[in-house]
């Protein structure tokens, strides 16, 4: 096989996320044609390979300098994805490629001119209020991942370098940098909400099965784009999706919530991080019974792993619409199979600075991967998930038994700041870069 999955996508067993993100969205000059666009990234891809190896185009004969835990390039890992507007027809002379398949009927609303609006019909997602562009539709995206901050940051400031040069060089753009949008990871497992957080994950790697039967990869069977039964878009196989969601969270809002019922809409225990299984006659959660084991007292500690994920018959019907029950609908073993709806999640936590009080904005960069946009869309969609919810519990009750009267505001906890979805074509060793063909 001589295409396989790109980098950064942390399938596999014993692979762990660098700490530090970054998307950055790049738009194609629509006046040249496929193959100038084309040699332009290929350039663009030289550079950022080199950047993975510690050398900056302006340093010759000199690496980044790390330290004797990380390496000057930071273990920095670099993927590419396109989005719908490099294969709408007459946009750019050219190009090679129709969109895909499963690729054509996927896509974000673009937010009101006033600001806000849903990002999908029956979704309980919208945009913030402020927001009346979204800036994750462009034609290039590209991921940076890596262990230190600097490697990321040093890539937005080597494209600008690089495009400036080209642009000096020839008098004319053949790509713009637009946009960019940087997370970082946290080491305690929990959220800005403070409850654990990736508890529920699909296993990594290889699981077995049963007697005879073969084993099975959860993550990768989720990710990878299938054999194609329409010729045109055999070149996407092994490649895969990528979802992209900055959600800030309003945490005024969720501060006016008790923790008692703060652990009803997450579903978890706030402390130990244990499901919670029912609610008793005082409206208080209960969680399962011998969570954690003796000895501990988080769910994250050793020994505590089959509370991480959760049967659906351990829990009361009045909790089924939790955010980890939402979340986790279907726990289906087959998820090779698009409706079951199993997405893989990378997630990476953004601070920002802003004007208007507290003067900082907290959310998630939320990153998926599957191998169909529908997955995740019929998700955001559908009832019993996330569809007319905007994060947990009824949609007119801000806990899950609907004991307590509407929280003001609850329907704005999480607002959306900007949304895209990207084919992220397999890395050939034939070709140049992720996605070659496009343009040649």
């Amino acid at each position: 096989m001589s295409s396989i999955l790109q980098e950064g996508i942390y399938y596999q067993e014993h692979t762990t996320p660098g700490k530090f993100f970054c998307l950055l969205f790049l738009k194609a000059n629509e006046t040249l044609d496929a193959t100038e666009i084309g040699d332009c990234f290929a350039r663009l891809w030289d550079m950022y390979l080199n950047l993975k190896k510690g050398i900056v185009g302006d340093l010759p004969g000199h690496k980044m300098l790390g330290s004797s835990e990380i390496p000057g390039h930071g273990n920095l890992t670099v993927l590419v994805g396109y989005g719908r507007n490099i294969f709408k027809e007459n946009y750019i002379k050219g190009i090679k490629k129709e969109i895909p398949s499963d690729y054509k009927n996927f896509k974000f609303k673009e937010p009101s001119s006033a600001g806000g609006g849903k990002i999908l019909d029956t979704a309980g997602l919208s945009y913030s209020s402020d927001i009346d562009k979204n800036y994750a539709t462009e034609d290039i995206v590209i991921q940076f991942i890596a262990d230190t901050q600097l490697a990321v940051n040093r890539c937005i400031l080597e494209t600008w370098k690089f495009l400036f040069d080209e642009n000096k060089k020839t008098n004319k753009s053949s790509i713009f940098l637009l946009h960019s949008f940087s997370g970082f990871q946290r080491e305690d497992r929990r959220s800005m909400l403070d409850f654990h957080d990736g508890l529920s994950n699909m296993p990594s790697g290889k699981v077995e099965s049963g007697p005879g039967q073969s084993p099975r990869y959860p993550r990768y069977d989720a990710i990878r784009i299938k054999e194609q039964p329409i010729e045109e878009d055999k070149w996407t196989q092994n490649g895969t999706y990528l979802a992209f969601l900055r959600i800030a969270v309003d945490l005024g809002i969720w501060r006016k919530i008790p923790s008692s019922t703060q652990e009803i809409i997450i579903g978890r225990d706030k402390l130990s991080g244990c499901p919670i299984v029912d609610i008793d006659s005082n409206g208080n959660p209960i969680p399962i019974s011998g969570c954690p084991i003796e000895g501990t007292i988080e769910v994250i500690e050793k020994g505590n792993e089959k509370f991480h994920n959760f049967e659906r018959t351990d829990i009361k019907p009045k909790l089924e619409t939790s955010h980890i029950m939402r979340a986790n609908f279907n726990r289906a073993e087959n998820t090779s199979d698009p409706s079951t709806l199993r997405i893989f999640r990378q997630g990476y936590e953004f601070f920002e600075q802003i004007k208007e009080f507290p003067c900082f904005r907290w959310g998630l960069n939320f990153v998926s991967f599957q191998d169909e946009p529908s997955r995740l869309f019929r998700m955001l969609r559908q009832p019993g998930w996330l569809g007319n919810t905007n994060f947990g519990g009824n949609p007119n009750s801000p806990d899950a038994s609907g004991s307590v009267l509407p929280i003001e505001g609850m329907d704005k906890l999480l607002s959306v700041r900007a949304a895209g979805i990207y084919l992220v074509p397999p890395l050939d060793s034939k070709e140049k870069f992720p996605g070659y063909s496009i343009f040649f």
